[in-house]
């Protein structure tokens, strides 16, 4: 919170939603934000309904914004940031998502440890992954999807299509940001902006589950079943070969099966 009103966001234009479900934690932070800006308490119904939430309160605070930032807890920007993704998004009309490099803060060995360039899917089972490649130009660079910890957007491109909250947790970013290419908006990663995130990554559990439901939902019939699976072996090898514990995979395929009970549900 302190970095985003040190990048420039103006206290009154800042909407915070807190969907901890505890009243210490909401208490501490409305201590703690300026009087002017908008504090709301909901229900933890995951990352795209506080999103939701918080889109719609941002449109009742400024009903004319041309642009919404999206920030999670976590996150510490860099001076300048928020000006260059601004300028970025403000350069090209058809831009409907901007985001920055995202570099580790849980690497006490490597601070400097590089988290996300944006988002990339494999060619075949489309299984999205986190490129590691700093682009070499500081011109902005088209990519597939943004890691939501920090994105700023279009508005329309939040109330046009709006977030999926099925997946509770994980995967909302990458299926919101393959809608928008859909729609005729790109997704860009901005090389000259420089952002912090704390991350311990995906539960296995939500691997498996949203995986298969981000893939049924981008059209496909067979191949939710051939990547999720194809994805699980890869874990179960990986343990395998480190010698390490296998508790990941039973929650990851205990993931899998619940995607697939979902699926059945709501099929007609």
């Amino acid at each position: 919170m302190s970095s985003l009103l040190a990048a420039g966001v103006a206290p009154s234009s800042l909407v915070v939603v807190d969907n901890s479900e505890d009243p210490s934690t909401a208490r501490k932070l409305k201590e703690a934000l300026p009087a002017e800006s908008h504090f709301v308490v909901i229900p933890n119904g995951g990352y795209a309904s506080a999103l939701n939430c918080g889109v719609r309160r941002v449109l009742e605070v400024e009903p004319r914004a041309a642009s919404v930032l999206v920030a999670t807890h976590e996150v510490l920007l860099e001076p300048d940031c928020l000006n260059s993704l601004y300028s970025t998004l403000s350069s090209d009309p058809s831009i409907g998502a901007v985001g920055p490099i995202l570099f580790s803060l849980d690497s006490a060995n490597d601070p400097a440890r590089l988290w996300s360039a944006g988002g990339t899917l494999s060619p075949i089972l489309r299984i999205p992954d986190h490129s590691r490649v700093i682009p070499s130009s500081q011109r902005p660079v088209n990519v597939a999807w943004l890691d939501g910890a920090l994105c700023l957007y279009r508005t329309e491109a939040l109330t046009q299509i709006r977030f999926w909250e099925g997946f509770f947790m994980y995967y909302e970013e990458l299926d919101h940001h393959l809608r928008l290419h859909k729609a005729g908006m790109r997704v860009v990663l901005d090389p000259s902006a420089t952002a912090w995130q704390s991350s311990a990554g995906i539960p296995p559990f939500y691997d498996g589950r949203n995986l298969f439901l981000y893939l049924r939902r981008d059209g496909f019939r067979l191949r939710p079943y051939f990547s999720t699976s194809y994805r699980g072996l890869k874990l179960v090898a990986r343990a395998v070969l480190r010698r390490c514990a296998f508790t990941a995979v039973p929650q990851y395929f205990r993931g899998f099966r619940a995607a697939i009970k979902e699926a059945r549900a709501l099929s007609p």
